[in-house]
């Protein structure tokens, strides 16, 4: 795969997400740290999460970080269809492609939206994330399925590593939480 172009690498904060149905958000916090070829990115709720270590929350404090997403992986651009492949994600694999349709407003502002035209959203690229701008796959030595990636763009990281152990694939992580076996797979997010 080619390098995405020159536009994209930098730190994104999406503003808004507008949905065909009318739901809008514009609460959560969602990053999108994009190099010349990997991305990541994070989204984080609107209510706190527990600010505690996973073996100081009680089971009723569990769910919230199921309402977390992150991913990563490889971003492949066509013109103005940019498709981003998941690698590893924190939620379960659901098998959805993601890929959308952009417009640059500004060299600063991005709209994407959705090929079938089902939502649109408004980012905004950090200032302070314009730079030095790379990406690097890792493989752990003494478990050589386990991978991860650190992405840099200026001042701003993120690093991002699959489990230990992949969990089933569905459509979100708190279907899994409440099923004897869907514990396990939770208890892993936070580690490694």
């Amino acid at each position: 795969m080619n390098q995405v172009a020159q536009g994209y690498p930098g730190v994104w904060k999406r503003r808004l997400i507008q949905h065909r149905s009318g739901h809008s958000d514009s609460a959560k916090a969602v990053y999108w740290l994009q190099t010349p070829r990997l991305f990541a990115d994070l989204r984080i709720p609107s209510t706190a999460l527990p600010g505690l270590a996973l073996e100081a929350l009680s089971y009723s404090q569990h769910p919230a970080l199921c309402e977390q997403k992150g991913f990563a992986g490889v971003t492949q651009t066509d013109a103005d269809i940019c498709q981003w492949h998941r690698k590893m994600d924190y939620q379960p694999v659901s098998g959805d492609e993601d890929i959308g349709r952009m417009h640059f407003e500004t060299s600063e502002r991005l709209i994407e939206t959705a090929l079938d035209e089902s939502y649109y959203e408004v980012w905004e690229r950090l200032p302070d994330s314009l730079g030095a701008c790379r990406g690097q796959w890792l493989q752990a030595m003494d478990e050589p399925s386990r991978q991860g990636c650190l992405l840099l763009a200026r001042d701003y990281f993120l690093f991002a590593a699959n489990r230990p152990t992949p969990l089933t694939p569905g459509t979100h992580l708190r279907e899994t939480f409440g099923q004897p076996e869907g514990l396990k797979p939770f208890g892993a997010v936070l580690q490694g």
